[in-house]
């Protein structure tokens, strides 16, 4: 199954195009190892790139955000489905455990310097198993 954005709404659909079904209002998909779930960003502007992480069931069922962070992108499940790693806002990447309340944890971050110079960590990827 292949995962995209159209219109700032996540679809699915098989590899070659057909049984396009909407799944729900974001960006950025990443499936889930299992191919259960998806990961995405709910923008709060539109024409955003960043936005609070959901997770949703491959149909479009059971929409949950995770955390409370409204200004985060890129998000990308890793290979055992337990974390999730993703860019903050001009904060570099960081990771979070998928259960609740769980804190989130600084992985890479973005250094600023003097006269706006500034070093950026963003767009995450888990080596698979």
């Amino acid at each position: 199954m292949l995962a995209y954005v159209s219109g700032e709404k996540v679809y699915r659909s098989d590899p070659n195009g057909g049984h396009r079904s909407l799944v729900t209002a974001g960006i950025s998909p990443d499936w889930s190892p299992a191919g259960s779930r998806l990961v995405l960003i709910r923008p709060f502007r539109p024409g955003s790139i960043t936005g609070r992480i959901h997770v949703v069931g491959a149909r479009g069922h059971g929409l949950q955000p995770v955390g409370k962070r409204r200004d985060l992108a890129h998000p990308v499940w890793s290979p055992d489905g337990r974390w999730l790693a993703f860019d903050g806002f001009e904060l570099g990447v960081h990771k979070r455990r998928l259960l609740p309340h769980a804190r989130l944890f600084e992985i890479a971050p973005t250094q600023s310097g003097s006269e706006g110079a500034f070093v950026s960590s963003f767009d995450a990827a888990w080596q698979p198993r």
